[in-house]
């Protein structure tokens, strides 16, 4: 069966921001992996996104995109608390930039293949 059929099927995803921050403390973005169908679907949402000339609506279309391949994350703090942010899609509106929402895009497009010790990580993790 293909990965995207399989159920619970989860990749990590680091943003490269966080990449040197130690695995322990580092941000931890769990993704599902997408068929083409929704590979396609995520594609048309992006390019439709920019065309908006409400702000509202490209924030949203963002949201909604990431709401699709994001299931959960770790070691997503509050700056001023360094409480745990739970993951929700309300919360992806605070948690990420532009560039950043565009960067889990990329990689969750380009990056739908685990490597042995991410298949290990991602086992175990929510």
């Amino acid at each position: 069966m293909g990965r995207a059929l399989e159920p619970g099927e989860k990749f990590p995803i680091v943003l490269d921001w966080d990449m040197d921050k130690p695995e322990s403390q580092r941000p931890t973005i769990y993704t599902v992996a997408l068929s083409m169908r929704r590979q396609m679907r995520l594609g048309q949402l992006l390019d439709e996104a920019p065309k908006s000339t409400d702000s509202t609506a490209f924030f949203e279309a963002l949201q909604t995109g990431l709401a699709e391949v994001i299931t959960g994350w770790r070691n997503v703090r509050d700056p001023a608390t360094g409480a745990e942010i739970s993951y929700s899609k309300e919360a992806l509106l605070d948690v990420f930039t532009t560039s950043e929402a565009y960067e889990v895009f990329r990689k969750v497009m380009a990056g739908n293949t685990l490597t042995k010790a991410d298949e290990k990580n991602s086992a175990s993790q929510p």
